[in-house]
């Protein structure tokens, strides 16, 4: 059987992973080896259900001949017997070890791990943590500035900070380096080095000649024809003497003259006055462009040096990020031998989620499709939706999707539109918004990617007829914006609350735009008594009982920090570090300093760490436990450096993020860790996040056809813009429009999570704005209706059943299982012939055989006792392998 080339365009819930399993089970049943397929998709969370999907199916049509008949009739295959797909399920079984369904990132990873040898890296190198990355980059940068003499240090500065000097050098630079870093890693140093000057018919005016045009200036003070003007003239005077030309930009008649418009208050502008502006109108735009220029490459000077700096420490240490991958796997060219090393040759490609993918990454694959596309005993499928491409802060190009049709040989293509997900009033409504982002009365320069998008969009068809609902809410009038956001979270909350009040089976998922809000969420969360978990993790210091352990350690490295003493001398662990009734005292906390370095240096770190968290235990609820456990575990992998400072400990527990293990019923997390993912009932607190970025830090200029960046410019405001050549502006304006289609995609990505009920929280301002903000709620409010409400804690809109809840199953939480001790007898006699090897039990190499009970037998460690006790009875049962093996063992 041949498997035809397919490009598959489908959009939220229309069943993506459904298709994709069904080629790779398709694949199988032909035959195909398992290490000649390649699955991939964008995180390792959607991995995982493309395998479960593929293996629950096949095991699901093994075991009864009516769902064979079923997997037969969506595989769009003759019927095929229970037995037949029992055999391709044990014949993938028996190749776990060779199965490739895995995200890009992993597989490029196996990639380089066995072509170590040729990158002249280290076979054993690993992924860093994220708090490995933040010492990695922080030590690059302090290496850097000690490269860099203060005149090379503020010339530079000076330039990166659009010609301003900056108070915090460290700071500028890191700033500058995280919003850079992946354009210079993707471009030569002829992207940074574009000649704008050449394309501008302005010049630089000399000392001299600046002088002359501010006399002639000076001279029209006297003509009576300039009179209205005066005041004006004088302040740009001022200006131009103290060489400010932002200010001289900002008003008056420079910019008049520059825009092209001759008059002033209504006022025609005198000829002679004109003439004797131009001059300096020149010189500001020239002047300009040279600031640009310069800042530009000054930036990628900085870049270069810091790259080979962080590249030097990377390999030092053996440590790398997931985007150093690819790049160093196309340094060393796409012809890779791999065919023995990777255990067989991809025959065929199977990629999920492909409009997030990077160019990087498409630069390593295209050969591989390629060369799949053009054969006939192998095949390429691709699955993907540009309406949900929003990963371009990492490197995603949906155009790379658009533009497959094209590159690859005999692709069929096809459009998947019916939503297996949402009900109907949720579908209906997505389709509103997208179909009405015209109807937003102030889109300014957004308006034409407002349109492509409305254009572009596909309707979805509802295919559930299950109840459902759709509720836009006012909160509570915010003065500001941070306490508007603050009323919606609450909000979001009480929402939750009354959800989780009818007491029905659903999932509840809340999906905000920033981690921030992630944290303030789960604090809100748990005052009320609701457990919750949160996707992609946040930092433990997020937690009031990580915040005090941390203060703990900064006290005894830093005793007389105020901050500490007060925090620790007012929580419950004052009496251990001397504290009483009285307010701190700096010379309790040198004593106590100096008592715990003592400790530490007698019982270890992890030791007065684990004293610290026990005296904490009794005042603290479940989940601030279990992120102090994590802080243990975190501790106890936790490698110091030679000069052994708590403070490296403390910015590595802040930088790292911790998942909660535990699934509840509420799940918190950002939009982008909700893709793939879908909820019964979905609310979204925040709103009123821009679609347009106030200012990016730089703009870009892309070969349509190869999506390579060609050129990079520094960003400028609008103003500044207007002063400069067309392709500036041109590369300005794009990408802001990359920006704003990017937001359309999350808000998309959001409202397509919804199975049966959407819940949207939109801010209230004090005052009605005079337009609809270019927000999620202008958008959304403009599209359903005629008018932007601001009327606080008011139903702005509701469609369907608002108690849609009432037919699903009753929630019954199973009581836990009262736990039981496992026995853990004494390891039989081997059967076989003795090992001519000693022997030990685990426990006996750890100090003997007797030790306390009540070092153990505490309520919170039942489930470390109980997992300890399990593996020393399961490694009882290992026995010595009989056969070769023994044999050789024998001789040995």
């Amino acid at each position: 059987m041949t498997f035809s080339n397919v490009l598959l365009r489908a959009s939220a819930g229309t069943g993506k992973t459904f298709q994709l399993s069904n080629r790779y089970i398709l694949l199988i049943l032909n035959s195909i080896p398992p290490q000649e397929l390649l699955a991939t998709t964008f995180t390792r969370k959607a991995a995982g259900e493309i395998l479960e999907r593929i293996f629950q199916r096949l095991a699901a049509a093994t075991t009864s001949e009516t769902e064979a008949i079923k997997l037969s009739s969506e595989l769009e295959i003759d019927e095929t017997s229970a037995e037949r797909f029992g055999e391709a399920l044990s014949f993938l079984s028996c190749n776990l070890h060779r199965i490739n369904v895995s995200t890009l990132d992993a597989y490029f990873a196996k990639l380089l791990t066995n072509h170590a040898y040729e990158f002249e890296i280290g076979a054993d190198w690993s992924i860093a943590t994220a708090g490995e990355q933040a010492d990695q980059k922080h030590r690059a940068i302090i290496e850097l500035l000690g490269q860099l003499s203060a005149t090379e240090s503020a010339r530079l500065m000076r330039f990166i900070n659009k010609g301003k000097y900056n108070r915090s050098i460290l700071r500028s630079l890191e700033h500058t380096i995280n919003s850079l870093i992946s354009p210079f890693y993707q471009t030569t140093a002829t992207a940074w080095s574009s000649d704008l000057r050449g394309e501008s018919a302005t010049q630089l005016l000399s000392d001299e000649q600046i002088s002359a045009a501010v006399a002639a200036i000076t001279n029209q003070l006297a003509n009576d024809d300039c009179a209205p003007f005066l005041k004006t003239m004088t302040t740009d005077l001022v200006a131009i003497r103290a060489n400010d030309w932002d200010i001289a930009l900002k008003g008056g008649l420079f910019k008049k003259i520059l825009a092209g418009d001759r008059t002033f208050s209504r006022k025609p502008l005198p000829d002679r006055l004109v003439d004797a502006y131009r001059s300096l109108t020149n010189h500001v735009v020239a002047l300009k462009i040279l600031e640009l220029e310069n800042q530009t490459q000054a930036t990628f000077s900085v870049l270069s040096k810091y790259a080979a700096i962080l590249d030097r420490i990377k390999r030092k240490t053996n440590r790398l990020e997931f985007s150093d991958v690819p790049r160093l796997l196309a340094r060393g060219g796409r012809n890779f031998e791999s065919a023995f090393r990777m255990d067989g040759t991809i025959a065929h490609l199977l990629l999920d989620e492909f409009q997030d993918t990077s160019l990087p990454q498409w630069n390593i694959v295209e050969p591989l499709a390629l060369s799949i596309s053009q054969q006939l005993a192998s095949s390429f499928f691709c699955v993907g939706d540009v309406k949900q491409a929003i990963y371009g802060w990492r490197g995603g190009r949906r155009e790379i999707f658009e533009r497959l049709e094209s590159s690859l040989n005999d692709i069929c293509s096809d459009t998947l539109e019916e939503s297996y997900r949402s009900s109907r009033v949720i579908v209906e409504f997505v389709n509103d918004i997208f179909k009405n982002l015209d109807a937003h009365p102030n889109p300014s320069v957004h308006a034409d990617t407002l349109a492509r998008w409305q254009q572009d969009f596909v309707p979805l068809t509802p295919v559930l007829e299950h109840d459902g609902y759709v509720e836009y809410i006012n909160s509570e009038v915010g003065n500001d914006k941070r306490e508007r956001l603050d009323f919606c979270l609450s909000l979001a909350v009480d929402k939750t609350e009354m959800l989780l009040a009818a007491n029905r089976e659903m999932e509840i998922g809340i999906l905000v735009r920033t981690n921030d809000s992630i944290a303030v969420l789960i604090h809100l969360l748990a005052a009320r008594g609701i457990a919750s978990s949160e996707d992609g993790g946040n930092p433990l210091s997020n937690y009031s009982a990580v915040q005090l352990i941390l203060s703990a350690l900064t006290l005894i490295e830093h005793p007389a920090n105020s901050v500490a003493q007060f925090h620790v001398s007012h929580s419950p662990l004052a009496e251990l570090f001397g504290y009483g009734t009285e307010s701190a005292d700096g010379n309790i906390a040198f004593a106590s300093s100096l008592q715990f370095r003592r400790r530490i240096a007698a019982s270890g770190f992890h030791s007065v760490l684990t004293e610290l968290v026990l005296t904490l235990e009794p005042h603290v609820n479940r989940v601030q436990f279990t992120r102090l456990e994590h802080l243990l575990a975190f501790a106890d992998a936790f490698t110091f450096s030679l000069s052994f400072r708590f403070d490296e400990f403390i910015e590595a527990v802040e930088n790292e993020r911790f998942s909660d293990p535990e699934a509840s019923r509420v799940r918190v997390m950002t939009i982008h860790q909700s893709k793939g993912l879908e909820f019964d009932a979905v609310i979204l607190p925040t709103l009123e996040s821009a679609l347009a970025p106030r200012a990016p830090t730089y703009a870009v200029t892309r070969n349509p056809q190869t999506q390579e960046i060609t050129d990079v410019f520094m960003y400028r405001s609008t103003q500044i813009q207007e002063l400069l050549p067309s392709r500036y502006r041109d590369a300005c304006m794009s990408t802001i429009a990359e920006h704003v289609n990017e937001s359309l995609c999350v808000l998309y990505v959001s409202l397509t999570r919804a199975a049966r009920a959407l819940y949207l929280i939109g801010p209230c301002q004090p005052k009605e704005p005079k337009s609809p903000p270019l927000t999620g709620a202008g958008i959304i409010q403009m599209a359903i209706g005629d008018e932007y409400s601001q009327t606080p804690s008011s139903v702005v809109y509701s469609n369907g059943n608002p108690t849609w809840f009432e037919k699903l199953p009753v929630y019954d939480p199973k009581p836990l299982r009262a736990e039981s001790i496992l026995p853990v007898p004494l390891a039989p006699a081997s059967a076989t012939e003795p090992t001519p090897l000693a022997s030990a039990s685990p426990s006996s190499l750890e100090g003997g055989e007797h030790f306390l009970l009540s070092g153990v037998l505490r309520s919170s460690s039942t489930p470390a006792l109980l997992f300890g006790t399990q593996l020393h009875y399961f490694m009882e049962q290992i026995d010595w392998a009989q056969g070769s093996y023994w044999d050789v063992a024998m001789e040995t």
